[in-house]
């Protein structure tokens, strides 16, 4: 029973470890890496949200 539960809880840990990664990737591809500030594909996505 411990067994199945530890192979239960490997892929959640691991699941949970991408959806950081990707949320910290999405950030880095929102920003200017020398001005630290929104770039222009991070404007279009809030655009196109603001229009939806």
């Amino acid at each position: 029973m411990i067994d199945l539960l530890d192979e239960l809880e490997r892929p959640l840990m691991e699941l949970g470890e991408t959806r950081s990664q990707i949320e910290y990737l999405e950030r880095l591809a929102d920003q200017d890496s020398l001005a630290t500030v929104a770039n222009r594909r991070a404007f279009m996505l809030e655009l196109a949200r603001a229009i939806a």
